[in-house]
């Protein structure tokens, strides 16, 4: 399968087994994609429990309300090189630890430890297939 650039808009767009670019409706097999573009699953978190296991299932995580704290642990399924996962953080007021598992390092930035009480954090990772590890690469908060 290979990309194209092309269009109006210039939209990348991933080229089915046919040769051909998927149409501004088709979605790849896996109803993961449409025109090469991955789409958005979000999970929302609203949450008292302390442990967080990221799957393939979502690449969003919207975590509120967190009133504990808590451990991010090791994603579940397999990852392709380059999957990328958002983490949303926003405590019930008091700041809380995070724990991450040791399949996440940072790159660039320290992964967070405490969150801002009443303020929005965001964390965005990337997989590393080849150290199989997910590597942080942003980290924002409000202040």
């Amino acid at each position: 399968m290979g990309y194209v650039v092309g269009g109006a808009a210039d939209m990348i767009v991933k080229r089915s087994t046919l040769g051909r670019p998927l149409t501004h409706n088709e979605f790849d097999g896996n109803f993961n994609e449409l025109n090469g573009k991955k789409l958005q699953r979000r999970a929302n978190v609203r949450t008292t429990t302390s442990l967080l296991a990221p799957s393939t299932a979502y690449n969003f995580y919207d975590i509120t309300a967190l009133s504990s704290d808590l451990i991010i642990a090791e994603p579940v399924g397999s990852f392709e090189d380059g999957t990328q996962m958002l983490y949303k953080f926003k405590d019930d007021g008091t700041a809380r630890a995070i724990s991450w598992h040791a399949t996440f390092r940072g790159v660039g930035t320290d992964l967070p430890q405490l969150t801002r009480p009443n303020k929005v954090m965001y964390v965005g990772a990337v997989f590393n297939s080849a150290d199989a590890i997910w590597d942080v690469v942003a980290v924002a908060a409000l202040n």
